[in-house]
């Protein structure tokens, strides 16, 4: 049996991650891209992009944050940008953008990096795969 405070954390991250699926209306790109990321308060670690857009990127690094908490990511010679954690699972975070990214800079990142035709992308983890479904069916994660 849950306790009422674990039961309020996977609501909220259930809701947290139905609106960050519902905000995507912006070009998402698959890519590979080297970043930076990390806590307010921590240092930041290495991370590579696998899911980019203006509203937001999935990144595949050891970061030990949680739902909800403020990550900054950084591309080598781009100031920072903030962004909330919407979902952290075995090395592979979801995050949304605090103020959506300018096009031109999505554009330039991508660019940068190596970006996949949808049929070629990477596969992602299996749990990641059942934390989607779940989240997108409403079911308690």
């Amino acid at each position: 049996m849950r306790s009422s405070g674990e039961q309020g954390m996977q609501t909220n991250v259930a809701v947290a991650g139905a609106e960050f699926a519902n905000r995507r209306g912006a070009e998402r790109f698959a890519l590979d891209l080297a970043v930076r990321i990390g806590l307010a308060d921590a240092p930041s670690t290495e991370a590579r992009l696998s899911d980019l857009s203006t509203g937001g990127f999935r990144a595949h690094g050891a970061l030990e944050a949680r739902a909800g908490d403020q990550v900054w990511l950084r591309l080598t010679g781009q100031l920072p940008v903030a962004a909330k954690l919407v979902w952290s699972n075995e090395g592979v975070h979801g995050a949304a953008f605090v103020e959506p990214l300018a096009p031109a800079l999505v554009r330039r990142m991508v660019a940068l990096g190596t970006v996949y035709e949808e049929a070629t992308r990477p596969e992602r983890p299996a749990a990641l795969v059942d934390l989607l479904r779940r989240t997108r069916e409403g079911q308690e994660l």
